[in-house]
């Protein structure tokens, strides 16, 4: 798969994981790049429940690996630029913020288009989750501030599911300076 296009790569994936019924959702940079345009996503990740990453594993013929990160963890499968994750576990400051894709998330996607796909998006408030959790800016090499705010200045933010997300994680606390700057 690494040597095909991304869109083709893109596209393969979306057929097998909706020919098998999974639910899933691109996340992320690419999920903001989707809404905002801001800035073009170095790799593609993807979001399935949990549970049903090891039967995306048989479908692509890939075993899920747990990874640990500067981050935290997640479980995931890896597709050269693309990742398809289940299970993430953000680790900052001692505290552990757990995230993945479950029901409310999966009634919040949209659509939109990737790489000239039509494709599930996570809401932009669940990507937002996590980027508030994550906090991580160029001095990491990362982007979530700036998408942060891209998305806040692209999309109509509905900041009660929101802080419910952030609840559900346990980050109101990580995530508070963030909800403040927004008014959310």
């Amino acid at each position: 798969m690494e040597s095909e296009s991304k869109g083709s790569g893109l596209l393969l994936v979306k057929g097998q994981l909706e020919g098998a019924g999974l639910d899933w959702g691109v996340a992320a940079g690419a999920a903001v790049y989707i809404y905002a345009g801001n800035r073009l996503p170095t790799d593609v990740d993807l979001l399935v429940r949990p549970e049903e990453l090891s039967k995306v594993g048989r479908l692509l013929g890939v075993v899920p690996k747990l990874e640990r990160t500067g981050w935290g963890e997640e479980e995931k499968i890896a597709l050269g630029e693309m990742e398809i994750a289940g299970r993430l576990v953000i680790r900052v400051g001692g505290e552990s913020y757990p995230y993945g894709m479950d029901g409310p998330m999966v009634e919040r996607l949209r659509r939109g288009t990737l790489e000239g796909v039509e494709v599930p998006v996570l809401a932009p408030e669940d990507v937002i989750a996590m980027k508030a959790v994550l906090q991580r800016g160029p001095e990491q090499g990362k982007h979530d501030i700036e998408d942060i705010e891209a998305l806040a200045a692209a999309v109509e933010i509905d900041a009660a599911y929101l802080r419910w997300r952030l609840r559900r994680m346990g980050a109101e606390v990580r995530a508070r300076a963030i909800l403040e700057k927004w008014g959310w």
